[in-house]
């Protein structure tokens, strides 16, 4: 009966040491879990603010862009209306002094 009793406190004796050394890799892998999703968190974080800032950078280019382009377009528009009265001016002299003119009006080519 002694030599049961020692060979079942050996026995739990080996298992209290192997609970305590699964317990220990439990703890040791909990933390390294942790630590992972705290850094991949953090590194998320980082990449988002990133690419915002990079898409909030392209949104003020494109908005710099546009109006330099209204502006082009504005001035162009202005250039447009003011030769079309150059050329409205220019033309409504020639309509007059041709309804004008008693005599035929020759034109000559080189």
């Amino acid at each position: 009966m002694d030599a049961t009793r020692a060979t079942v406190e050996r026995m739990v004796a080996g298992e209290k040491q192997l609970l305590e050394l699964r317990s220990q890799h439990t703890r040791t892998a909990r933390r390294f879990t942790i630590s992972v999703i705290g850094l991949g968190s953090l590194l998320g974080v980082v990449f988002l603010s990133i690419a915002g800032v990079t898409v909030s950078r392209e949104i003020g280019i494109s908005a710099r862009a546009r109006a330099q382009v209204n502006a082009l377009n504005a001035d162009l528009e202005r250039r447009v209306t003011q030769r079309t009265e150059v050329l409205g001016d220019s033309g409504g002299r020639l309509v007059g002094v041709f309804q004008s003119a008693l005599d035929a009006i020759l034109t000559v080519n080189e």
